[in-house]
C-alpha cells in the first residue's frame, strides 16, 4: 500500500508504503509509478494530451500531431476547432496539412512549442486559415496557402477581431494579401509575427483593410506585382499604426515595403532595407492620406522612377 497525495490510484515512485494484506488506513494506492502526485491527471493510467506535461508518465511516449481541446484529445484539427467552445485549442509539435475553417463562434488556436515545430500546410489548395468570427492565432507556421483572392495563408477577411502573435507566414500566394489578408469590417492586432517569401498582386506580405495595429514583426523577401511588397494598406476614415517593423528584400511596382491609401498612418522605429520598387516607392508609397514618423530607417532602397525611400502622391501629406 502506498501513500497517494493526490489519490489518483497510483503512489509516487519511493513514496511511503506498507505492506499489508487489508487496507492499513493513510496508505490508499495499491500501485506505484505517479510522477506527479500532486496532480491528479498524471498517473500512469492516464491519457497523453497535448500540454506539455508527461500526462501517462512514460517519458517515450510522445505528444507529437495531438490536438486537446481542454481534456479531450482529437487527431483532426477541423473537429478540435470546431468542438471549442472558447476554449483554446493546443496544436502539438507536427505538419498538419489542409485548409482550416473558423466560424463564426471563434477561436483561440495556440501551437504549443512554437512556429518552428508546429506548422499548418495548405499544400496549395485554397488559404490556409479562413476566418469568421473573433479569433487570435499565436505560435504556427502557416505555409502553402493559395488563394485566388485574399489571404493565402490566413483570409480573415470576414473576421469581425483577429489577434496574430509569434507566426511564421511563408511561402503563401494570393491576389490580395500573399500570408494574411485582414479583416474588412474588423480590427487586427500582429504582432512578433514574421512574413517571409509571400506574393500577391497587391500586398506580397499582407493587406490590411481596416483599423490595424502592427508591432515587432518580420516582413522579408515578399513580392507584388503591382502594389505593396511587404504591405498593402487601404483603408476608409481609419488610421493604422506601423511600429517597429523590419522590411528587408521586399519587391513591387510601387511601394517595396508598405503602400498606403486611407486617412492616416503613423509609423514608429521602422526599418526598411534594400527594398527595390520597378516604378516608385523604394520602400514606401503614399497614395492618399497622411503620414505620420518618428525614427524609421531607410537604408539601400531603390526605384526605377521616384521616390528611392518614400514617394508621396500629389495631394498626401506627410510629418
Amino acid at each position: 500500500w502506498f501513500a497517494d497525495a493526490d489519490r489518483d490510484g497510483f503512489g509516487a515512485d519511493g513514496a511511503d508504503s506498507v505492506k499489508a494484506c487489508v487496507d492499513p488506513g493513510g496508505f490508499p494506492a495499491r500501485r506505484e509509478g505517479d510522477c506527479d502526485d500532486e496532480d491528479a491527471h498524471v498517473a500512469p493510467d492516464q491519457p497523453e494530451v497535448c500540454d506539455g506535461v508527461d500526462n501517462d508518465c512514460d517519458p517515450d511516449s510522445t505528444e507529437e500531431e495531438l490536438i486537446s481541446v481542454g481534456s479531450t484529445v482529437y487527431e483532426d484539427l477541423q473537429e478540435a476547432i470546431d468542438a471549442s467552445d472558447g476554449e483554446t485549442v493546443f496544436l502539438c509539435p507536427g505538419v498538419y496539412e489542409g485548409n482550416f475553417l473558423v466560424r463564426q463562434k471563434g477561436v483561440h488556436l495556440m501551437g504549443l512549442e512554437g512556429p518552428e515545430l508546429t506548422i499548418l500546410d495548405g499544400q496549395e489548395d485554397g488559404s490556409v486559415l479562413q476566418i469568421f468570427g473573433p479569433t487570435t492565432v499565436e505560435g504556427l507556421t502557416l505555409r502553402g496557402g493559395l488563394h485566388e483572392a485574399d489571404g493565402g495563408g490566413i483570409d480573415g477577411v470576414g473576421a469581425p477581431e483577429l489577434v496574430l502573435r509569434g507566426l511564421v507566414l511563408k511561402a503563401n500566394s494570393a491576389f490580395n494579401g500573399g500570408g494574411l489578408a485582414g479583416p474588412l469590417a474588423g480590427t487586427l492586432l500582429v504582432e512578433d509575427c514574421s512574413f517571409e517569401d509571400n506574393t500577391a498582386v497587391q500586398g506580397g506580405g499582407a493587406a490590411v483593410f481596416d483599423s490595424a495595429t502592427l508591432s515587432g514583426n518580420r516582413f522579408v523577401g515578399n513580392s507584388a506585382t503591382v502594389l505593396g511588397g511587404g504591405l498593402y494598406i487601404v483603408t476608409t476614415k481609419k488610421s493604422v499604426a506601423l511600429t517597429g517593423n523590419l522590411y528587408s528584400a521586399n519587391l513591387a511596382e510601387r511601394g517595396a515595403a508598405w503602400w498606403f491609401s486611407g486617412e492616416t498612418l503613423s509609423t514608429s522605429g521602422e526599418q526598411a532595407e534594400l527594398g527595390v520598387a520597378s516604378d516608385c516607392g523604394g520602400a514606401g508609397f503614399l497614395a492618399v492620406g497622411q503620414w505620420q514618423d518618428s525614427g524609421s530607417t531607410f537604408t539601400d532602397n531603390s526605384t526605377v522612377n521616384h521616390g528611392g525611400a518614400v514617394y508621396l502622391e500629389v495631394g498626401s501629406g506627410a510629418a
